[in-house]
């Protein structure tokens, strides 16, 4: 009688936490770049969308200079935290002078830019998403 071994890959969490971290640097990097377009750009912000997208709200109001906002909130960055893939939200200010599918073609040129592969529609009403490193 012959004995079979079967070998069991054991996935290495180091690996997977350098490449969560090589995403999260590289999405600083795009989302400093990202303010020189005039964005508020925030990371981990707030709890939810709803939370962020009121706040956001009242910081376009008071600066008039700021063409819209880029950010990921909490519950993404949970969620990112998990599977290595990160939600992007955006938005413009209303009347201005970029539309939101604008805005979002610019944060996607960053994203791209920056090492990251991405999926997007192109729907402004689609939350962009990192998906890993480009």
């Amino acid at each position: 009688m012959t004995t079979q071994l079967e070998l069991v890959t054991i996935p290495d969490p180091r690996r997977k936490s350098i490449a969560h971290r090589q995403i999260q640097d590289r999405i600083t990097i795009a989302f400093r770049n990202l303010r020189k377009h005039k964005l508020i750009a925030r990371r981990n912000f707030l709890c939810c969308s709803g939370c962020a997208c009121a706040k956001l709200h009242d910081e376009l109001e008071g600066k008039p200079e700021i063409s819209g906002a880029v950010y990921y909130h909490c519950q993404d960055a949970d969620r990112f935290k998990e599977t290595n893939k990160v939600s992007i939200r955006y938005s413009a200010r209303e009347n201005g002078e970029l539309s939101t599918t604008a805005i979002g073609n610019i944060i996607v040129a960053h994203l791209v830019g920056a090492g990251l592969a991405i999926e997007w529609s192109g729907k402004p009403d689609q939350v962009i998403s990192v998906t890993g490193l480009g």
